[in-house]
């Protein structure tokens, strides 16, 4: 895996893991809502904080997305995501754009309605 550089604009910090060591990789991250506009409660921070004790809480409804700008190109080999019982994403998809917001690439995912974390 490549050197990680840290963008400037850290707000959420990303652990890469690879069987050779760890890096870290820091990135913005943005929402689409937060449950009733408590932050506090149920905000993005909650995403990357590691504990399953706490948890991003969107509103209902329109599509949701989490969107994550890094400083700097990247290269995803894995995502790992839990959804809370009973809340499971429908229509999920991960996308990837270049700097003018077209679509690179869209991969869909399908997960399953567990409280487990799943790749």
């Amino acid at each position: 895996m490549e050197d990680l550089v840290k963008a400037t604009e850290a707000k959420c910090r990303f652990v890469i893991l690879s069987y050779k060591r760890r890096s870290e990789i820091y990135g913005v991250c943005s929402v689409s809502s937060v449950l009733n506009r408590d932050h506090k409660m149920y905000g993005k921070k909650h995403l990357f904080d590691g504990t399953e004790e706490t948890c991003w809480n969107s509103e209902q409804g329109k599509p949701q997305w989490i969107l994550i700008r890094f400083g700097q190109s990247v290269s995803i080999k894995e995502v790992n995501i839990m959804f809370q019982g009973g809340f499971v994403g429908q229509d999920c998809s991960f996308r990837s754009f270049d700097d003018k917001k077209n679509v690179l690439e869209s991969f869909p995912f399908y997960p399953t309605d567990i409280n487990y974390l799943q790749k």
